[in-house]
């Protein structure tokens, strides 16, 4: 599986995953060029691209949504044009060789993850970025992926301390709001298993976090919850104005 994230943060998001038959996008918040560039990475074209899901109604995810055809655009209800494009949580959805379940996730609007399972690579991608916590019913569905791209918005600390307002400091460190970076770590301590490849922490806000401290929770977590951290697996962080390009594990 070839995962590109083309941007991850409150600018824009947008993620192009290919299994070596089928390649979608997931989110739309960054530009048709950077879209376009994104794919030459992999010899492919934007009409090559087989169904958007979007996560959220929110601008960073859907800026830039308008490009596509509509009956492309898969997600909430309140993201799509027609009924039939619309998913719901905890069902199974087919691209082609991709398996698409939609993860009910907790935020100020109506919002999904997404696990992707490739029947051509065997090889899964879970996908969970603006919540505030993650359910357990999401939490039986994803354990032991390949790669994983999970939200590490903000460290406690500098937002509490940010000159942000104070309903949006409430609202980010709500149930509704977004993942720190403890609690994000703390989540994939019970994900991560034998298949595990690649974490990417995405979403970090470019005020009130940084790359050194999402790894450093990370560490800390992992020691803490499991006495050891896996050398084996990846660990990075997205940025929002350069693509990160993984594909380790393509077939």
């Amino acid at each position: 599986m070839i995962i590109n994230n083309v941007g991850s943060g409150s600018r824009g998001n947008a993620t192009l995953v290919y299994d070596g038959k089928t390649l979608i996008q997931i989110d739309a918040g960054i530009s048709l060029k950077r879209i376009k560039k994104a794919l030459t990475s992999f010899g492919k074209g934007f009409d090559d691209i087989s169904a958007i899901l979007i996560t959220h109604s929110h601008s960073d995810h859907t800026k830039y949504l308008s490009i596509f055809d509509d009956d492309k655009i898969y997600g909430p209800e309140v993201c799509v044009n027609s009924k039939n494009n619309s998913l719901s949580p905890s069902v199974i959805y087919r691209f082609n060789t991709l398996e698409v379940i939609p993860l009910k996730l907790s935020h100020d609007v109506p919002c999904y993850g997404y696990l992707i399972s490739s029947s051509y690579t065997n090889e899964k991608l879970v996908y969970i970025t603006d919540t505030g916590f993650i359910s357990t019913e999401v939490m039986d569905l994803v354990s032991n992926a390949e790669f994983y791209i999970i939200e590490a918005n903000h460290d406690s600390n500098m937002e509490l301390n940010s000159n942000r307002p104070l309903y949006l400091i409430r609202r980010n460190m709500s149930d509704k709001g977004h993942l720190n970076n403890i609690d994000s770590a703390y989540y994939l301590t019970s994900f991560v298993g034998n298949k595990t490849r690649v974490l990417m922490f995405a979403h970090l806000s470019e005020e009130c976090n940084t790359e050194e401290l999402v790894l450093k929770a990370y560490n800390e977590v992992f020691l803490a919850q499991t006495g050891r951290v896996d050398e084996r697996i990846k660990v990075l962080c997205l940025k929002q104005n350069e693509e990160t390009l993984i594909k380790e594990l393509v077939k």
